[in-house]
């Protein structure tokens, strides 16, 4: 296992204020112990080759790899104009993770969008995943569908955030070559144990997202390993089935880049113990 970061407590300043570039925020992310960084959509001004390479070019001076493209298609939009415009936007992130070297792009089913029913969400998600999952298998990436709470720019939470809907879904694409990017705690938002969800779908693990939650139900990230998540658990699960994938650090707690450093250290104790 290799330790990556899911840098949210940048996010803002890399993607809405430009404040801080992505090799900055690479050059601090080696400094507190990873190896990765995850790619994020709104990091770039457009997917040209030249722009993909100076941001790919950015990482790699400070040492860094891109472990994932985090992608968040809205598969579940009631406008089926609007969903074939998520699926040509979504390959072409497909395209730009092949480009930027990212083993995985991670892809979500949608918004919770008012008036749409669960029943006709999950038959356009499950076309959504089905065509861009076919059109990725061209390009060496593996879409990998996360257990999400709701993308951090979304007006809604995601359609699947009941972890039951997620797990319907998967087991529809169950055969295809979707696989599944687990995030330890968005299960503790539905007020449900991340645990059995990994359980369920831990033949498709690819990649994960290690975050802790202070308390049930609430968003407010903990320092990992100060929260409620069972981590013993689910690392005694990746172990069982021999992950060997990026372990990549979701912080976006209320103390910044220590809490990171903290949170990382703990990740990197977990990985290192087995």
């Amino acid at each position: 296992m290799r330790m990556s970061v899911v840098p949210l407590i940048f996010f803002d300043d890399i993607a809405i204020r430009r404040t801080r570039t992505l090799g900055e925020v690479a050059g601090i992310v080696r400094e507190l112990g990873a190896e990765g960084i995850e790619a994020y959509y709104k990091y770039f001004d457009d997917l040209k080759p030249e722009t993909l390479d100076a941001q790919r070019r950015a990482a790699n001076d400070q040492g860094i790899e891109f472990s994932s493209f985090c992608s968040g298609p809205d598969f579940s939009h009631p406008d089926p104009e609007a969903r074939k415009r998520e699926v040509e936007g979504f390959k072409r992130h497909i395209d730009a993770a092949a480009y930027l070297g990212c083993p995985v792009i991670r892809m979500t089913a949608g918004q919770g969008h008012p008036g749409v029913s669960i029943d006709d969400a999950v038959e356009w998600v499950v076309e959504g995943f089905t065509e861009c999952v076919e059109y990725a298998e061209g390009t060496g990436v593996i879409c990998a569908y996360e257990d999400h709470y709701k993308d951090y720019y979304w007006d809604y939470p995601d359609v699947s955030f009941d972890p039951d809907v997620f797990l319907r879904i998967v087991d529809r694409m169950r055969g295809t070559s979707m696989r599944v990017n687990f995030d330890s705690s968005n299960p503790v938002m539905a007020e449900r144990d991340p645990v059995p969800i990994l359980q369920a779908v831990k033949d498709l693990v690819v990649n994960v997202h290690l975050s802790d939650r202070i308390t049930a139900g609430r968003y407010e990230h903990a320092d990992v390993g100060d929260g409620v998540v069972d981590f013993d658990a689910i690392f005694a699960i990746l172990r069982e089935i021999g992950y060997d994938g990026w372990i990549a650090v979701e912080y976006n707690g209320l103390n910044g880049i220590p809490g990171l450093r903290k949170s990382l250290a703990f990740a990197s104790g977990l990985i290192h113990a087995g």
